[in-house]
């Protein structure tokens, strides 16, 4: 009865010996690790970021530069003709849709002016 008593007392003390090891000693130092790798990540993705968004910027400036540029110097006349164009195109796109559905028809295939009829 007394090694029983021994190997048990033996166990607990070395179980809470590694217990106490484990919460004193290495959880703390696993959490510095893991807090300076985040850290270290969290700088380099901004640096990363930064040197990115640097080299866009003079894109960036351009398209904005082109932009005012198109909608400064192309006539109106043009560009109302283009919007014309759009909005007619999505009309006939929704009405053509819309009487598909209706007479069941399938629907037009990409490059078949038949209408999707075999």
């Amino acid at each position: 009865m007394q090694i029983v008593l021994t190997a048990v007392t033996s166990s607990a003390l070395t179980a809470g010996g590694f217990y106490l090891l484990w919460r004193l000693v290495l959880v703390p130092d696993l959490e510095a690790r893991a807090r300076q790798l985040a850290d270290e990540a969290t700088a380099k993705a901004a640096a990363d970021l930064t040197v990115a968004a640097e080299a866009l910027v003079p894109t960036f400036r351009q398209a904005i530069r082109d932009g005012i540029q198109d909608a400064v110097l192309v006539p109106p006349t043009e560009r109302l003709g283009q919007t014309a164009r759009g909005v007619t195109t999505a009309g006939v796109n929704v009405v053509e849709t819309s009487l598909r559905r209706i007479f069941g028809v399938a629907s037009r295939e990409p490059g078949d002016p038949g209408g999707g009829r075999g």
